[in-house]
């Protein structure tokens, strides 16, 4: 049988333009991506953190200012710091006064802003002062606000600007928030009395180390009966009362 040749000829691939384009991935709609948060959710709940300051970053002003205050105020107690935050909130976000809102005062456009100005600085002490003595701060506190504002502001300090800081702007802030301080003195007094553990105790102190029962404690302390038996509970599980016996209180190490 005649044989016939076959002749085999290379086939060149077809031309592909998408072969030289970017290749962009398709979004992917699967359940699995479908509820996660994109940008703009990411940066909302971080903006709202901020604000709420319960995932502030370190650059928060306010953070720090708390920090400033605090290393120089420097007690500590066992529940925590004694230079409690709702004072020094107070003073950041709702203390007032004619040299505007106390950020304004905290943080100047310069550092050296105070450099050959002193009247200028010694203006914004007083003024400092003035607010801390009038939201109820004591003097180890507002000396502390002081030294914090002083070095964040590039203003150093030693043991003689504090001397020279005690007895001309504290003292002439002192004057000065007297009949404010005298108000406040009087209103903690009113404060004090209306709470029935403090004059459960006052009591107690009266009757001495005998002790007295919480009939005679209700008495004297002008309260319902049942409402000192259940202060007494509270204040012997604090250890401020001790039950000698049944029915009989007194102070603790009296």
């Amino acid at each position: 049988m005649p044989t016939t040749s076959t002749t085999l000829t290379p086939s060149l691939p077809s031309f592909n333009p998408s072969f030289f384009e970017p290749s962009i991935p398709e979004p992917d709609t699967s359940s699995a991506n479908a509820n996660s948060p994109g940008p703009s959710s990411k940066l909302r709940e971080h903006v709202l953190a901020v604000d709420n300051r319960s995932d502030a970053e370190f650059f928060d002003p306010y953070k720090l200012f708390i920090a400033a205050c605090r290393k120089y105020h420097g007690h500590r107690t066992k529940k925590g710091h004694s230079f409690h935050a709702k004072k020094l909130r107070w003073l950041w976000y709702h203390s007032k006064g004619n040299n505007g809102p106390f950020p304004a005062l905290w943080t100047r456009k310069t550092p050296t802003i105070y450099s050959n100005r002193p009247q200028r600085k010694r203006n914004d002490e007083l003024a400092i002062t003035v607010r801390c003595l009038s939201g109820g701060f004591t003097q180890a506190e507002t000396e502390a606000v002081i030294k914090a504002w002083w070095e964040h502001n590039g203003e150093g300090f030693d043991f003689m600007a504090m001397a020279v800081y005690r007895v001309t702007t504290f003292a002439e802030a002192k004057k000065y928030t007297a009949p404010i301080r005298k108000g406040q003195a009087e209103e903690n007094d009113k404060k004090y009395w209306t709470k029935t553990a403090n004059r459960i105790l006052w009591a107690l102190k009266k009757f001495g180390p005998a002790g007295a029962t919480p009939t005679a404690i209700a008495i004297e302390a002008d309260r319902d009966v049942q409402a000192v038996k259940q202060r007494l509970k509270r204040l012997c599980g604090d250890g401020q009362v001790v039950k000698v016996r049944r029915g009989l209180y007194r102070l603790a190490g009296g």
